[in-house]
């Protein structure tokens, strides 16, 4: 990835495992930088890793990754505008080459993809 050549989608302020930071959506990329970048304080992963992106609270998203990995990012600057961010991303993702198309020829994903949230509760 090569951030000047990259196209950017948008940037939020957050905190992954306590850490303050940002996550950053790039074309077909995203990742986390943390205020403090000593210390291996940052990650990215290509987009079609992507396989799970769920609201997880009024300030929360979860991210969670074809390894396994899960990455929670809480304290989030504008939840409701990286997740569509996200998924705006995730739709534009490009076939991978040989990759089977099942359906729209437009909709392949390399992974399955889960895309979710828990309905928020209104008392009134």
């Amino acid at each position: 990835l090569n951030p000047s050549t990259t196209p950017f989608c948008g940037a939020y302020s957050c905190f992954l495992r306590g850490t303050p930071g940002h996550v950053y959506v790039f074309e077909f990329t995203v990742g986390f930088g943390a205020k403090n970048l000593g210390g291996g304080n940052k990650w990215s992963a290509p987009g079609k890793s992507v396989n799970n992106l769920e609201i997880d609270g009024p300030t929360s998203l979860v991210i969670g990754l074809a390894s396994g990995l899960t990455l929670r990012l809480t304290d989030l600057s504008d939840r409701d505008a990286l997740y569509d961010t996200l998924v705006a991303m995730l739709e534009r993702l490009p076939p991978s080459p040989g990759e089977d198309v099942h359906g729209d020829p437009d909709g392949r994903v390399a992974v399955p993809l889960r895309v979710g949230f828990e309905p928020e509760l209104y008392v009134i």
